[in-house]
């Protein structure tokens, strides 16, 4: 090869690495480039919600591993539960006490196991709403569409509605969700039993749930003893439901962390 020959060689080579630098260049600042997605920072594709990569025969696009996050949060919005998932987590909760502990390990293993049903009743205070935000927060992140049912204010919203057109409507939100969690079932007024209409809505919400074997979670100021007590079709429905993921934590003022 003569002189000249080398020399157009060398040329070629150095134009395909100024134009590989240059093509490196383009994807580096198409990535470096500062999205508008709001709600969480992503520092790999800058809030775009994509990553600019290349081939040999060009730039492609994929999306950040960010979106399955972004989309989590939004069924988290969705549930209701956007100002109690970042709390309510398992490593935030105090597991000092035994009934502590056993509240966790059921909770884990529902998760693991894949259970259908879960229920924790009892005394005040106890981390009962942390531990059922904390699994719910867990089934949101893996990808179920859940619904936070608050059933002191929901329960009344519906049935101040029984007799409205707008009631099957809304009702049907909490039949037939993926995953429901209903917070402080029967919750009432110093303590006093549920009504006919409370134990009614109840009913129609958990027996569907059951003949479709939806995920749904449960907190009571209740055991499911007393549950069973007021009304047994109620009652022998989240237990079968819930099965092996029940725990109704004892009386004792003691457990109720509020008044420490």
């Amino acid at each position: 090869m003569g002189i000249f020959e080398e020399i157009a060689r060398k040329k070629e080579e150095l134009k395909d690495i100024i134009s590989e630098s240059k093509r490196i260049s383009e994807v580096d600042l198409l990535n470096a480039q500062k999205g508008t997605l709001t709600g969480y920072d992503c520092a790999c594709c800058q809030n775009k919600g994509v990553i600019y990569y290349e081939e040999d025969d060009g730039i492609y696009v994929v999306p950040c591993t960010c979106m399955q996050i972004r989309k989590a949060l939004k069924r988290i919005k969705d549930a209701g539960l956007e100002k109690l998932v970042d709390k309510c987590t398992f490593e935030r909760f105090s597991t000092e006490k035994p009934f502590q502990k056993a509240m966790v390990q059921l909770a884990k293993q529902y998760l693991n196991n894949g259970g259908i049903g879960f229920f924790i009743g009892g005394q005040s205070g106890c981390g009962k709403t942390h531990i059922c935000t904390a699994v719910t927060g867990q089934l949101i992140y893996r990808g179920s569409n859940a619904v936070y049912m608050q059933w002191r204010d929901d329960s009344v919203r519906l049935k101040q509605l029984a007799n409205d057109p707008v009631y099957e409507d809304l009702i049907q939100r909490y039949k037939f969700c993926s995953v429901l969690y209903i917070d402080d079932l029967f919750k009432t007024q110093a303590g006093k039993s549920p009504t006919q209409a409370d134990i009614n809505l109840f009913f129609e919400i958990i027996n569907q749930r059951y003949i479709q074997q939806e995920r749904t979670i449960i907190s009571s100021e209740w055991t499911l003893e007393q549950i069973l007590d007021f009304d047994e079709a109620c009652g022998s429905r989240i237990a079968e439901l819930c099965a092996d993921y029940i725990i109704s934590i004892s009386p004792d003022r003691a457990k109720n962390f509020r008044l420490r």
